[in-house]
């Protein structure tokens, strides 16, 4: 899989896919909390060089597809 980003030059808020094995790893206890798997779009911002992802998901992944 590739790593994927979007940014939208009006606003400084990121469109990222998930990715558990790939390039980015995030930890299984963050994407609990977040509510997300592999393959799912966030909305997340670069703050005080921390990242936060935004309620919500942008798209998830269909089951089975």
């Amino acid at each position: 899989m590739v790593w994927k980003m979007l940014k939208d030059p009006s606003n400084p808020k990121f469109i990222s896919r998930i990715h558990g094995n790939g390039r980015v790893h995030i930890p299984a206890e963050l994407r609990r909390r977040w509510r997300v798997k592999d393959g799912d779009l966030v909305v997340w911002s670069l703050v005080d060089h921390e990242a936060r992802v935004y309620p919500g998901v942008v798209e998830k992944k269909e089951e089975g597809a």
